[in-house]
């Protein structure tokens, strides 16, 4: 099974979108805990919507988020070694949620999506 990730970080919605299309991704899999953005066309809604014109699903798994106090710790320490264990911790608890993603990406293409563009300073990563 092959899982793919993206972060819109400095990237238009055209351009994100062009890229799920390029990779040939049918599902948008949403792994931000708030699905709000202030970067237009990047709140669930409005990501939802364009994505299905462009034949995508778009799917939130809300639990993959990264907890509040995990985020605002890395913020101050910057520390991503801890970043990641206390999110690995936090994910081993999540079980049935990464089955329901494991089921999807067997049957299609997913995408993991969230805000952060760098893979090594985001969440996707684990």
């Amino acid at each position: 099974m092959l899982i793919f990730t993206i972060g819109y970080e400095k990237r238009e919605l055209s351009e994100f979108t062009a890229i799920l299309l390029e990779h040939k991704i049918a599902v948008s899999a949403d792994i931000r805990i708030n699905p709000n953005s202030r970067k237009k066309g990047f709140s669930k809604r409005q990501l939802a919507a364009e994505l299905a014109k462009n034949g995508i699903e778009y799917v939130h798994f809300r639990e993959l988020g990264t907890p509040q106090d995990i985020r605002e710790r890395v913020r101050v320490d910057s520390d991503y070694v801890r970043f990641f264990r206390d999110y690995e911790t936090y994910l081993a608890g999540q079980e049935d949620t990464l089955r329901e993603l494991a089921e999807l990406a067997s049957q299609r293409r997913v995408c993991l999506v969230c805000y952060e563009r760098d893979f090594n300073q985001c969440h996707r990563r684990a």
